[in-house]
């Protein structure tokens, strides 16, 4: 009898182990997901600072174009 209910108990701790180790590995993906999520996030946001930086550039060279050829003060 005690065998038995041992040999139970066994086997419901081992699909607990089971189901504790897919949930584990379940988080990890979604973990792993989310850093490549944020990773892209990153990458977009400096490709955007570059661009945002180079307008600004651009922007300033026609601003000093401007005056220095027509001396003409552009509207901002």
């Amino acid at each position: 009898m005690k065998k038995l209910r041992l040999e139970i108990r066994q086997r419901e701790l081992e699909r607990e182990w089971e189901a504790a180790r897919t949930r584990v590995t379940q988080m990890e993906d979604h973990l792993r997901m989310g850093r490549q999520s944020l990773q892209e996030l990153r990458e977009q946001r400096s490709h955007a600072e570059v661009d945002r930086a180079k307008n600004d550039s651009d922007r300033q060279h026609l601003r000093e174009t401007c005056m220095s050829e027509v001396n003409a003060q552009p509207r901002t």
